[in-house]
């Protein structure tokens, strides 16, 4: 547990607000409270590793958080943004503490 612990520390930007703890989504780019979330911390440290430490290139995938009742959804990223068809997910993740 201490490494996760370490790796959340390091990683994420964690700021106190309103006797609240909070960090920005590196998807959506709001702010989430992680207090009463530990699942978010986990979710957020997956996306973190997933662009920018796995070597992925992010102009091949799409990411979508909280997404079709699933946390994580991996799309494979369009070539034109403007005609979207429908496309099945390449990757699902289900977060949990």
């Amino acid at each position: 547990m201490a490494d996760l612990q370490q790796e959340i520390s390091t990683k994420l930007s964690r700021y106190p607000k309103d006797y609240q703890e909070y960090t920005k989504c590196l998807i959506r780019g709001i702010q989430i409270p992680i207090n009463g979330r530990p699942e978010e911390l986990v979710r957020q440290i997956f996306i973190h590793f997933f662009i920018k430490e796995s070597g992925l290139f992010p102009d091949i995938i799409s990411i979508e958080v909280e997404a079709n009742h699933h946390d994580v959804e991996i799309y494979k990223k369009q070539k034109y943004e403007k005609f979207k068809p429908y496309q099945s997910p390449l990757i699902i993740v289900e977060v949990k503490r």
